[in-house]
């Protein structure tokens, strides 16, 4: 268990320190919407980044090239149903904070 444990907060360590920044209001307005889509990325590159490569390609911009809003997309995709999301609000959603930055 210990392993594992070690595993995890080597792989996804930035997530963890992305949060505290925000829990303790060190980051401000626009850095805590840079830490969350970073914490975002971490978690997509580390966990979830075959399935992101999938809808890449459905959008045509290549295997090697999965940007923000295809991650978002994915992981809307894969909480849609907790979140009481439709196809189109999680397209729309993934758009809009993808072009935010």
């Amino acid at each position: 268990m210990w392993d594992k444990w070690i595993e995890l907060y080597e792989n996804l360590s930035p997530i963890p320190n992305l949060f505290y920044e925000i829990i303790c209001n060190r980051s401000t307005r626009i850095n805590r919407f840079l830490s969350l889509a970073q914490a975002i990325e971490v978690y997509s590159l580390n966990c979830r980044y075959e399935m992101a490569v999938v809808i890449s390609k459905e959008r045509k911009t290549g295997p090697n090239y999965v940007i923000l809003e295809d991650r978002l997309k994915e992981i809307l995709t894969f909480l849609s149903n907790s979140l009481n999301l439709s196809n189109e609000d999680v397209s729309e959603v993934a758009h809009a904070i993808g072009n935010r930055l």
